[in-house]
């Protein structure tokens, strides 16, 4: 067993800030995030680098409903959460926040909700969700 960290994935360690997580992702990484987008979302986001994705495209690439994607951001409006989620893209309407989608898998796979429907607890759903 080693103890040497520079071995161990990026997401096995812990990082303070999202920053610090991006800042040491595997090219294998970004790759599985840009696939799961283009599965889920259906665009590149390689070749779409302006495109922002709204909550309920957030919601889909995690796997998750959308109520559960506004209580992430609203409990990091009222800072219950200790990994914040993402501040919108500058150029967000008024009304509607928009996300890198990029920074969004990053986010979830910081905060150990990726692969996408990690997040999801289909057990404890009801047949209506």
């Amino acid at each position: 067993m080693t103890t040497d960290t520079a071995a161990r994935p990026a997401r096995a360690r812990a990082y303070p800030t999202l920053a610090a997580f991006k800042a040491a992702m595997t090219p294998e990484q970004r790759e599985s995030y840009r696939a799961a987008i283009q599965e889920r979302l259906g665009f590149d986001p390689a070749w779409n680098r302006d495109q922002g994705i709204g909550l309920a495209d957030v919601t889909r690439l995690a796997g998750v409903t959308i109520g559960t994607g506004t209580q992430w951001r609203r409990r990091t409006m009222l800072g219950k959460l200790r990994k914040p989620f993402l501040e919108p893209l500058p150029a967000s309407p008024h009304g509607k926040p928009l996300y890198d989608p990029m920074d969004v898998a990053a986010w979830l796979d910081w905060t150990k909700r990726w692969p996408p429907e990690t997040a999801a607890r289909p057990d404890t759903r009801s047949e209506a969700a």
